[in-house]
Order: structure tokens, then C-alpha cells, then sequence
């Protein structure tokens, strides 16, 4: 099965660079000896900023804004998160670098709307279908999961996540009160189904035109090799639609 996905454009990722471009401009007159001093991943010396995170009125990514941490903690706030932000890394590469903080956080911040706005995409499943879906997800609870951060795998994470509240919800939920969540979630089941049926039509149209090309062949990450035609076909396509992360 499929469920309706998270999807970050690619132009979120430049406004991630754009934001890592600044934090260098900030530290380019850093002396060598605070250089040596900063913590050092594989590929830079990095330092750590919580990144606020700014939102249009749609809920689209607006702007990031970074602010060094003296203290660092790790720990994540709904305004933003916490990212070691390479100091001397070319921008884009620095910014591809963060992507797992940044994507952790619009996956966490989508999943806190619909909790709060008691948005249940899964209300309508039976107990054995939700075993079912929560099954079928098993390598992504895998340590072997993919660690990819592309909109696809992204989107399984954000199903997987739901169907983990739907479970527990059910263990106390009454059937008369699950009886008055699918109905006032009817217009929001409405929505997603609308907003499926668009996106399966075109991921498929665009398996068709890879699989009738001379030079293009479909790929699907090992994580999702047993799903089904039309599964893959999606979480392709969300892969391929979004940031490049």
C-alpha cells in the first residue's frame, strides 16, 4: 500500500546552502588555532548552530537561519534544529551534509501537525490490515534501513511513523470513538485519497516512459524491492520529484 508523502523541493535545499554559505562568510576570519579547536567529521572541521526554520503561510520552507551554539546540546526545538555545519566545505556539499537534521525535522514537524490537528490517514484500516502496512515496513525498522533522506524513503518514514500512532491509538480507542474519528476525518481522507490518485497517475506515466527508454532504467532502493509495481513506481517518483538530498 501507499499513503500520501512529504515532499521538500529541491529549492529548500539551496535555501540549506544558501544558509551554510552565511555561516561561512561568519567564521572565515576564524584564526587557525580556533579551527583546530572545532570538531571534525570526516570531511571539515564543523562547528554546531541551531537552525531556525521559517515557514510561508502554506507551510513551505521560507528561510533557515543559523545561530552558533556555545553549548551544544543536540537536542531539537519545534522552531528549528541543531546541525554541525561544515566552516571551509564547499556550500552545497556542506549543505548535503545536513540534510538528515533538516529532513528529521520537517518529518518530526509534519507528524506533530497531524497530531495536533487529530489528522489520522489510517483511521479507516482494520487491525489486520494496519499489521499488514506495519509488516510490509519491516527494513525500514531495520539498522540496515536505508539512511537515505530523499522524499520517497523520507515518505515511508512519515507512513511508518503514522501507523506506529494508529497501533498504539487503537490499543485504547473504543469503537464508538473510532466510528466518530473516521467521520470527522472524512474531508481530510477526501483530500489524501484526491492527492494519491493524482501522483500514482503520474509516477506511473513516468515508470512507463523509463521502462520504454533506450537509456534510462527504473531503480528502486533494496528497502522496497518486494513491493509492489505501483509502491515502487511512487516512491520513485517522490525521490525523483524532491530535493536531492
Amino acid at each position: 500500500m501507499i499513503s500520501t508523502g512529504l515532499h521538500i523541493p529541491a529549492a529548500t535545499l539551496t535555501k540549506l546552502a544558501k544558509m551554510v554559505a552565511e555561516v561561512q562568510r561568519q567564521t572565515a576570519t576564524m584564526t587557525l588555532a580556533e579551527l583546530r579547536k572545532a570538531p571534525r567529521e570526516r570531511y571539515a572541521p564543523t562547528i554546531s548552530h541551531f537552525v531556525r526554520t521559517d515557514f510561508t503561510a502554506t507551510g513551505a520552507v521560507e528561510a533557515f537561519v543559523a545561530k552558533r551554539l556555545v553549548r551544544p546540546d543536540h537536542t531539537q526545538s519545534k522552531n528549528g534544529f541543531i546541525a554541525d555545519i561544515p566552516i571551509i566545505e564547499d556550500a552545497r556539499y556542506g549543505a548535503e551534509r545536513i540534510v538528515g537534521e533538516c529532513g528529521r525535522y520537517l518529518l518530526d514537524r509534519e507528524i506533530e501537525r497531524r497530531t495536533r490537528n487529530d489528522l489520522r490517514e489510517f483511521v479507516c484500516l482494520t487491525a489486520d490490515e494496519l499489521s499488514a502496512a506495519w509488516d510490509e515496513l519491516a527494513p525500514l525498522r531495520s539498522i540496515f534501513g536505508t539512511s537515505s533522506w530523499r522524499c520517497g524513503c523520507l515518505s515511508e518514514r512519515l507512513r511508518l511513523r503514522l501507523l506506529e500512532q494508529e497501533i498504539k491509538l487503537r490499543e485504547t480507542e473504543a469503537n464508538h470513538q473510532r466510528l466518530v474519528a473516521i467521520a470527522a476525518n472524512s474531508e481530510f481522507l477526501a483530500q489524501c485519497r484526491k492527492a494519491l490518485e493524482t501522483e500514482t497517475e503520474r509516477a506511473l506515466f513516468r515508470r512507463e516512459q523509463i521502462d520504454q527508454s533506450r537509456y534510462g532504467s527504473f531503480y528502486v532502493s533494496s528497502d522496497f524491492q518486494a513491493r509492489s509495481h505501483l509502491d515502487q513506481s511512487v516512491i520513485e517518483y517522490r525521490n525523483w520529484k524532491g530535493w536531492r538530498a
